[in-house]
């Protein structure tokens, strides 16, 4: 499904077949989950299609924080280090179920080189 490629300070959860790559950064006990599909931060697209409420349903739970409050495109998610694997397995499931790359636009271009 997707190859891990470690880093020095944090790890890519690569799934080629669909160009997403998922970016993890240790941050203790939680972790800093950043998204790149096909160039765009699809974070805030997937909020507002109920993403979250997915997630619930995997008993799930998760924070969204934002590197500059008035851009979409720098939003992450913030996880428990116990529910990471299925919380990367749901965005997968999510941005492929509901055809994502339809309802990103500009301001969803990702600023984020990996």
């Amino acid at each position: 499904m997707y190859k891990i490629e470690k880093k020095e300070n944090y790890e890519i959860y690569a799934f080629d077949e669909i160009d997403l790559r998922i970016k993890i950064v240790n941050n203790n006990l939680l972790k800093n989950v950043y998204i790149n599909y096909k160039g765009y931060n699809p974070l805030f697209t997937m909020l507002l299609g109920e993403f979250s409420a997915d997630c619930e349903i995997d008993s799930i739970h998760f924070d969204v924080k934002s590197e500059n409050s008035r851009q979409n495109n720098t939003l992450y998610a913030i996880v428990q280090k116990e529910v990471l694997e299925l919380f990367i397995k749901d965005i997968y499931f999510f941005i492929i179920e509901n055809k994502i790359e339809q309802k990103l636009n500009e301001r969803d271009k990702s600023i984020w080189p990996f």
